[in-house]
């Protein structure tokens, strides 16, 4: 063979070589958008934008989260944590810590219930993190998660209603909160978050208050329940019956509105996260408090009573509307009520065209456009 054929036959022999060596080497996890590397869960009803960029990815983002929920830290091995818990802290702090891991797996749980059916791919190992994780925490949120993902399966409703039911007062208090966010088929299934407005533990009881506001009319058989819990001893249980009263429908509206406005006085525990929803549920029906809310929105400009007092009037003024449009950050929810108002809006339209620009949102830049949208097309 001549020195010529053994050059090509070692170069083809190298090239085979590092095809197969490029063949075996698995591709690299599936990562998220830079920009959705940090979310959080938040309660029903509420916006959250991280949230609904990920929604918006669809089954695209379940295989870099299922990335994530099985991912472990230096701090998640168990002799480690075992060294950490017999050190005096002072020393215990030098070590990996499983805080920030187990923190981020649980917002992952609640993110793939949140993305709904588009998160099938990801049950397997959402069951499988149900049955072997230690933390009951933890173990609540995965049963909330299938849920939220399989809405017709049964099994996955009969332990979500289990949950609710526990003897463990941690379990209960998941369930009641994001009860609210599973979608129910029929009013009847409402049957156990009813039964949790009468729970002995007073968490529980508020937040399954909040969860029932998602269920408007179909919750009516709670109205008396609710009555009674907005003279509740327990710190943000009144505050919660207030607004579930409210979504109800709008006849209830003024005696929860009553406890609302005097909770936000005495600037009750709970109060200042409860009114935007409150107000945003209860809408122009609430115009009795506008003169409140609007003096409420002078003492403290830029935050949710600037919101509030668009949302309760009939006619906001151009210089409430100017005020919601430059609350420096826009929910979605707020670019729909700006363009809602139509022609009203114009003096923000070139706000809305800014964050239609430059937001690093997409979900916010397409609410931004379809609001200016609506003013323009009614502006004509």
């Amino acid at each position: 063979m001549s020195r010529a054929a053994r050059w090509g036959l070692t170069l083809l022999l190298g090239a085979v070589v590092v095809g197969i060596a490029l063949w075996w080497t698995p591709s690299p996890p599936p990562r998220l958008p830079s920009h959705l590397v940090q979310y959080s869960s938040s309660w029903p009803g509420q916006d959250n934008i991280m949230r609904d960029e990920l929604r918006a990815l669809g089954s695209n983002a379940v295989p870099a989260l299922v990335v994530i929920l099985n991912s472990r830290s230096w701090g998640d091995v168990q002799w480690i944590r075992r060294v950490r818990e017999k050190l005096p802290s002072s020393w215990a702090k030098f070590l990996p810590d499983d805080s920030n891991s187990r923190w981020k797996r649980q917002s992952t749980v609640w993110v793939l219930g949140e993305l709904g059916t588009n998160a099938l791919p990801a049950v397997p190992a959402l069951e499988l993190y149900r049955d072997q994780t230690p933390h009951l925490d933890h173990r609540a949120s995965a049963i909330i998660a299938l849920a939220k993902i399989q809405p017709h399966d049964s099994q996955a409703r009969s332990n979500l209603a289990a949950l609710i039911s526990s003897a463990q007062q941690t379990e209960r208090f998941y369930a009641a909160q994001e009860f609210g966010a599973v979608p129910i088929p029929t009013p009847e299934d409402l049957a156990p978050l009813l039964a949790a407005l009468s729970d002995t533990d007073g968490e529980v009881r508020a937040n399954a208050s909040i969860s029932v506001a998602q269920f408007g009319a179909w919750a009516a058989p709670a109205v008396p329940r609710l009555r009674q819990l907005l003279t509740n001893d327990y710190r943000h249980v009144p505050v919660g019956a207030a607004y579930a009263l409210a979504s109800i429908g709008p006849e209830y509206i003024p005696e929860s509105l009553v406890f609302m406005t005097n909770a936000i006085e005495k600037q009750l525990f709970f109060a200042e996260f409860i009114a935007p929803l409150y107000f945003k549920t209860a809408g122009t029906s609430a115009v009795n408090v506008l003169p409140y809310l609007e003096a409420l929105a002078e003492k403290n400009p830029g935050r949710w009573a600037d919101r509030a007092v668009v949302q309760v009037s009939p006619h906001p003024t151009e210089k409430a509307i100017r005020r919601l449009g430059d609350l420096v950050e826009l929910e979605p929810s707020d670019l729909e009520l700006l363009g809602s108002l139509g022609a009203a809006a114009q003096p923000v339209v070139p706000r809305l065209q800014r964050i239609a620009e430059k937001s690093p949102y997409a979900t916010i830049r397409a609410a931004a456009r379809r609001a200016v949208e609506r003013i323009q097309a009614d502006s004509k």
